[in-house]
């Protein structure tokens, strides 16, 4: 079975990942004086995805894998990954949000306040978007135009997260928000190093090519249509693996085929992986 095929069946059986679960103190402070090597895999010999510096903190804890004692996966700014628990040690100090709690205004920051694992996603969120805008004004062309639309994007969000006070589970609401955002932000800007990239033949005679990324909280796919670019997250699905954007967009792949859809104003489309 091709690698991205069975990425595709792994995705439809198994449940998506819950940062909210993690194993272990909500977050690490970087102890080794040589600072703390960060792997792909929880194993000493894995590919290297960075190194966290000394003194680093607050390191996000993803949780610490039972199958491999002493390996925690972590999350600080662009680099995720699992660090070796001799390098790492649990962060003494209250975990604070990005935002003031003496301040917060609405029912979605009171909950993020109340919420250790929230406020780890909210952490996340921040180095993410920090990493994001520094992506966006290292663009050769067009930096100014793309950071400005990154702020009022993130300002749009801000106001959506906001919005869960409307929801029955304001907890899951903003769990949700959270996760959804930074997987997209991290797709979107290329901020972990890309997976599968497979290229997909429409019965309109369209391509759609579909990159896919597994490092954040929750697996995305940096799709391309013509010379335009649009990110989609992964929802559950009771089959397939199912990637929704904004708007009604959407990517749901069942083995090679894909059903997909990128305006409403057009019909939806059938693919097939080339």
């Amino acid at each position: 079975m091709k690698p991205w095929l069975a990425l595709f069946w792994a995705l439809a059986f198994a449940p998506l990942p819950a940062a909210a679960e993690a194993d272990g103190p909500d977050a690490f402070i970087v102890r080794a004086s040589a600072g703390a090597t960060v792997r792909a895999e929880p194993r000493a010999d894995a590919t290297i995805v960075g190194v966290l510096a000394p003194d680093d903190r607050p390191v996000r804890n993803l949780g610490c894998a039972a199958q491999a004692p002493g390996w925690c996966r972590v999350a600080r700014g662009g680099i995720s990954g699992w660090a070796r628990a001799p390098e790492i040690g649990e962060y003494p100090y209250p975990l604070r949000p990005s935002f003031d709690c003496a301040k917060a205004s609405h029912d979605a920051e009171r909950i993020v306040c109340r919420d250790g694992a929230l406020m780890n996603l909210d952490i996340h969120l921040a180095n993410t978007y920090a990493d994001a805008l520094r992506a966006a004004k290292g663009l050769d062309t067009g930096a100014a135009e793309a950071v400005r639309l990154l702020r009022a994007h993130q300002h749009g969000w801000v106001k959506g997260r906001n919005d869960c006070w409307k929801a029955d589970d304001k907890r899951a609401c903003v769990r949700d928000a959270y996760e959804r955002r930074i997987a997209y932000l991290r797709a979107r800007w290329i901020l972990d190093p890309p997976g599968e990239t497979v290229a997909f033949r429409c019965d309109d005679a369209a391509e759609v090519t579909a990159t896919f990324f597994n490092a954040g909280p929750l697996p995305a796919a940096r799709v391309e249509l013509g010379d335009r670019t649009e990110v989609f997250v992964a929802t559950r699905t009771a089959s397939g693996a199912r990637y929704d954007g904004d708007f009604g967009k959407f990517l749901w792949i069942k083995g090679k085929d894909a059903r997909f859809v990128w305006d409403q104003a057009r019909p939806e489309r059938t693919c097939r992986a080339n």
